[in-house]
């Protein structure tokens, strides 16, 4: 499949420095918690790239989740520092985040 269309190996090795690192900052942790979503709505959490698509699926590089209100305040702040990437919106609580590139949202915080 085209890399553009779906979330890569490179962003998943990205993912794992960050989280065995510890986080320098709030984006990596949030784009963590992104990341481990994406593959609960498939329910395939705890496996990767790889083995997702060797189950016949794919983590989309674009698409759009709801996100949990309680993460509404720093969902809003990373989708305005990175609005090329992500974004969010939260109308009479019907919160969605907007997935744009997340290879390239993983890449610009990492």
């Amino acid at each position: 499949m085209n890399e553009k269309k779906r979330v890569t190996k490179a962003t998943e090795s990205r993912i794992k420095r960050m989280s065995k690192e510890g986080f320098r900052n709030g984006d990596q942790a949030l784009v963590v918690w992104v990341y481990d979503a994406m593959r609960c709505r498939l329910g395939m959490f705890g496996m990767g790239v790889k083995e997702i698509e060797a189950c016949g699926e794919e983590l989309p590089n674009e698409t759009e989740m709801h996100g949990p209100l309680w993460l509404e305040e720093v969902m809003w702040g990373l989708s305005h520092r990175y609005p090329e990437y992500i974004g969010y919106t939260n109308t009479h609580g019907m919160n969605v985040l907007y997935i744009r590139d997340f290879n390239a949202l993983v890449r610009a915080v990492a």
